[in-house]
């Protein structure tokens, strides 16, 4: 994959309208990139950690889909929340997994 997801042994797919979705149950994480759709309309998705720390907010204005190559270490594990429109998927891994 063009993002260097290759190195991302896992990926957690987030539907449309969650709210502080845990991935991997709380434990430090590293995200490789990110790909965010949206079905209608603009559409959110809102990454932070899971003490509530927020880390960045995405955007999309229209229907359509976008990759994000970010890559960060959420110490404090990862939540994510969708608008009811927008869907997600997370390329990551754990330290020492």
């Amino acid at each position: 994959m063009a993002l260097g997801y290759e190195f991302a042994p896992r990926t957690t797919p987030v539907a449309g309208g969650e709210t502080d979705l845990d991935i991997v149950g709380g434990a430090t994480i590293f995200v490789h990139g990110i790909w965010f759709s949206s079905s209608s309309g603009a559409s959110t998705l809102t990454l932070e950690q899971a003490d509530g720390t927020h880390i960045h907010t995405f955007q999309l204005g229209a229907p359509g889909s976008e990759e994000f190559s970010i890559k960060f270490l959420a110490d404090k594990g990862l939540q994510v929340t969708t608008s009811a429109n927008g869907t997600a998927v997370i390329f990551h891994s754990q330290p020492g997994a």
